[in-house]
C-alpha cells in the first residue's frame, strides 16, 4: 500500500473516537464493511489525448469522481437503513433488488439521484428535510423507477465560466446531483413507477406523496424556529442591541422569490404531484403527513448533524449557524453543535474582515434565518470580529487546553489587527458605561426635557448601540490570553515555515484547464499523481524527505479503514483549499484531524493547482502549498507563472523553490 496502514488506522480510529466522545450521532457517518466493487472497478487507463467523449464514457468518469470524493458512504447504519427500506419496497422483486446498490451522499443539498448502472444515492440534506419514512420510501422508489425505465444520465456540465475565472475543483462547490438531472417527463414516469411499487408494498400513499410538499420548500432550512435578539449574546458580557434584529422581514415568499430557476423547479414539482394525485385518485385535501417513527427520527437527527458539518465545508455559514441553533434546542450543551456554531461565526468574521463578503452569502434567505444574515451584514467588521472573539474565548474559558480553539482565537485577533489596527486598549469596562449614564442622569444643569432625552435608555440607543462591542473588558481581562494575542507580532510565512520536514503527504493535484470537465480532470490528476510523487522521492537534494500519497485506486475490498481515512482527509482538504486566498484562516475541519495526526510523523500535505489564465495575460499561474495538518494552516505557498501547459517540470520547479525557502 502506498499510504501506510499505520497512518490510516490512526486517522480512521481517531475520527471514530472523536465522534464517540463528542456526539453519539456522528458515529453513523462512517462507511463500514468491504469496499463495494463500484468504488474499485473504474480503473480506466488514461488515453493518449483528453477530449470530449460519449455520454456513457464521460458518465463513468463522473461516477468515479463522485465515489472517490469522500462524500459517499457505504455499509454504515444509515446506509443499511436506506437499503432496508428499499428491500421492503422490493420484497416481491428480489431480483431487481440485487441489481441495485444504495449509498448515502454527505451533502447539505436535498438530493436523490441514480445511475443507469443501478447506483442509488440519497443525500443527508434530503433526509434532513423529510417528515416521515413514507416520504423517504417515495424518494427511493422513484430512483428505482429511473433505473427500471432505463433513463440515461446526461451530464449537466456548465462550468466554463468558473474555469475561466481560474476556480479549480476544490474552489467550486460541486453538486454531483446536477450531473444526473432528469426531465419533468422522465420524473413523471419514475413517479408513476414509485406509486406502483409503494402500493404493492403496503405504504400509505396519502402520506408518501406528501414527499412533494417537503420538496417544494426544501431550499429553506430544515426547520423554522424563531430567534430573538439574545441569539448571539453572552449573558451581560456581550450584548448586541435588539434593534439589529428588528429590521428584518422574515416572511417566506409563497412562490420563487424572483429566482427563475427555483420557479421552474417548483412548477415541475407541482406538475409531478398533480400527475401522482391523478393516478392515485386521492383528493388534494386528503394528502397528509403521517407521524414519524422513532427509527426515522433517529436517522433524520443523524442526517441533520451531518448537514451542519457539510454547511461548514461548503461555506454556507448562515445555515450552519441557524441549523446549529435549532439542534441545540433539542440537544443543549452538545459539544459538536457548540463548536459548529463558533466555527460559523469565526468564518464569517474572517471573510468580513478580509473584504471578501461576496464569497459568502449573507442575504439570500427567507424566514427566521434572514435575521442572522441581516445582523451579520449590518454589524461593522470590528463588531463581527469581536463577536467571534468573544464566543471563542467563552468556549476556551471552559476548555483551556483546546489548542484548536486557541488557534481560532489567535487567527481572529490577527484579523482584527490587520483589518483596522484594532488594539486591546480599545476595549472598555461596563463600569465606565454605567458611570457615564449615571452622570448624565444626575446632571442638575440639564432641563427636564434634556434629562429625559439623555436618560440611560436613550444614551444606550445613541452610543452603546454604536460601540457595544467595546464593552467587553470585564469579561476578557480574567486572564491574559486575549491580550497576549493582541500584543503578539504578526507571524508571516517566512517566520512560521517548518524546518526539518521528514514526511509529506501528496494530495491528488488539481490540474485544471478551463476546457476540462468533471471526470476528465480526475483522470489527468490520477495520471500525474504517481509521477509527481516519484519525482519528489528521487530528488537527490532532499534525501531525507519521505513522501506518501493518497491513492484510492490502490485499495482493495478489505481496506475499509483506509477508505474512511482517505474520505475524511479529502473532505477536510476540500474545505481547507477554499480559503487559500485568505491570509489567516484555520480550516474548520482541522480540529477533527488534530488529535491523532500529531501522533504520526506525517503532518504536512502538499497541494498543487493550476489557477488558469489571468484575464490580462496569456500566462497561466500555478501554485504549490504546504498545509500543516495539525492546524489546517497554509504554512507556505510558492507560485510560478508559466506560458505552457501544466507539466511535471513546472511542479518540480515549484517544489524545489518551496524546499529552498523553508530549509
Amino acid at each position: 500500500m502506498n499510504l501506510t496502514l499505520t497512518f490510516l488506522l490512526l486517522v480512521c480510529f481517531g475520527f471514530l473516537s472523536y465522534s464517540q466522545q463528542s456526539e453519539p450521532f456522528l458515529d453513523l457517518m462512517d462507511s463500514q464493511g468491504n469496499v463495494p466493487s463500484a468504488f474499485l472497478n473504474n480503473k480506466r487507463k488514461l488515453p493518449g489525448e483528453l477530449n470530449d467523449r460519449t455520454v456513457d464514457d464521460n458518465n463513468e468518469l463522473i461516477v468515479r469522481e463522485l465515489l472517490h470524493s469522500g462524500q459517499v458512504l457505504y455499509g454504515g447504519e444509515m446506509t443499511e437503513y436506506i437499503r432496508q427500506i428499499a428491500s421492503e419496497i422490493l420484497k416481491d422483486d428480489p431480483d431487481l433488488f440485487r441489481q441495485l446498490s444504495f449509498f448515502i451522499y454527505r451533502s447539505s443539498d436535498e438530493l436523490s439521484f441514480s445511475t443507469s448502472s443501478g447506483l442509488v444515492f440519497v443525500s443527508t440534506g434530503l433526509i434532513s428535510q423529510l417528515s416521515n419514512e413514507d416520504q423517504l420510501a417515495f424518494a427511493i422508489a422513484r430512483e428505482i423507477g429511473h433505473f427500471v425505465n432505463k433513463h440515461k444520465n446526461y451530464p449537466f456540465i456548465r462550468y466554463e465560466d468558473s474555469y475561466a475565472e481560474g476556480k479549480g475543483t476544490y474552489e467550486y462547490k460541486k453538486t454531483f446531483g446536477t450531473f444526473f438531472i432528469r426531465t419533468v417527463e422522465e420524473n413523471i414516469v419514475a413517479d408513476a413507477y414509485a406509486v406502483k411499487l409503494l402500493k404493492q408494498s403496503g405504504v400509505e400513499m396519502a402520506s408518501a406523496i406528501s414527499y412533494f410538499d417537503a420538496l417544494l420548500y426544501a431550499y429553506l432550512p430544515f426547520d423554522e424556529v424563531e430567534i430573538n435578539h439574545t441569539f448571539f449574546n453572552l449573558d451581560t458580557s456581550f450584548v448586541i442591541p435588539s434593534a439589529y434584529f428588528q429590521k428584518t422581514d422574515v416572511s417566506i415568499d409563497s412562490e420563487e422569490n424572483g429566482d427563475s430557476n427555483r420557479h421552474l423547479f417548483m412548477e415541475g414539482i407541482r406538475e409531478r404531484k398533480a400527475a401522482v394525485v391523478e393516478i392515485i385518485g386521492i383528493p388534494e385535501n386528503n394528502i397528509k403527513m403521517k407521524e414519524a417513527t422513532d427509527r426515522f427520527l433517529r436517522f433524520r437527527t443523524a442526517a441533520r448533524f451531518e448537514v451542519v458539518r457539510m454547511n461548514l465545508v461548503s461555506r454556507e455559514y448562515i445555515l450552519a449557524l441557524y441549523h446549529s441553533f435549532i439542534l441545540l434546542q433539542q440537544h443543549p450543551e452538545n459539544d459538536f453543535l457548540e463548536r459548529a456554531f463558533i466555527k460559523a461565526i469565526y468564518a464569517i468574521s474572517v471573510y468580513r474582515m478580509n473584504d471578501a463578503d461576496k464569497d459568502i452569502d449573507l442575504d439570500n434567505y427567507q424566514g427566521e434565518i434572514s435575521k442572522l444574515g441581516n445582523v451579520l451584514g449590518s454589524l461593522s467588521e470590528e463588531q463581527v470580529g469581536v463577536l467571534a472573539m468573544m464566543h471563542i474565548k467563552n468556549y476556551v474559558n471552559s476548555h483551556p487546553e483546546d489548542e484548536y480553539m486557541i488557534s481560532l482565537l489567535e487567527s481572529t485577533v490577527q484579523n482584527l489587527k490587520n483589518a483596522s489596527g484594532f488594539q486591546y486598549s480599545s476595549f472598555r469596562s461596563m463600569s465606565y458605561l454605567n458611570d457615564q449614564t449615571s452622570e448624565l442622569k444626575d446632571t442638575l444643569n440639564l432641563s427636564k426635557y434634556d434629562k429625559i432625552k439623555m436618560s440611560r435608555r436613550e444614551f444606550a440607543l445613541e452610543n452603546y448601540e454604536k460601540d457595544f462591542h467595546l464593552y467587553v473588558l470585564d469579561f476578557i481581562n480574567t486572564d491574559s490570553l486575549v491580550q497576549v494575542c493582541f500584543d503578539r507580532e504578526e507571524m508571516n510565512y517566512s517566520e512560521s515555515n517548518p524546518t526539518g520536514i521528514k514526511s509529506v503527504l501528496v494530495m491528488n493535484p488539481v490540474l485544471r484547464n478551463k476546457n476540462l470537465k468533471f471526470g476528465l480532470d480526475l483522470l489527468l490528476s490520477e495520471s500525474q499523481l504517481s509521477v509527481l510523487s516519484k519525482a519528489i522521492e528521487n530528488n537527490s537534494s532532499f534525501d531525507s524527505l519521505r513522501v506518501r500519497y493518497l491513492n484510492i485506486l490502490a485499495l482493495d475490498s478489505t481496506d475499509w479503514e483506509e477508505f474512511n481515512a482517505i474520505s475524511a482527509i479529502k473532505i477536510w482538504f476540500s474545505e481547507s483549499a477554499k480559503h487559500l486566498f485568505l491570509k489567516d484562516f484555520v480550516s474548520l475541519e482541522s480540529d477533527m484531524l488534530y488529535p491523532y495526526i500529531k501522533k504520526n510523523g506525517t503532518r504536512y500535505i502538499l497541494f498543487s493547482r493550476a489557477e488558469g489564465k489571468d484575464k490580462q495575460s496569456i500566462f497561466s499561474s500555478y501554485s504549490l502549498g504546504l498545509f500543516d495538518l495539525t492546524s489546517g494552516k497554509l504554512l507556505h505557498k510558492a507560485q510560478l507563472v508559466h506560458q505552457v501547459n501544466y507539466q511535471n517540470q513546472v511542479f518540480m520547479r515549484l517544489f524545489n523553490k518551496m524546499m529552498d525557502d523553508i530549509k
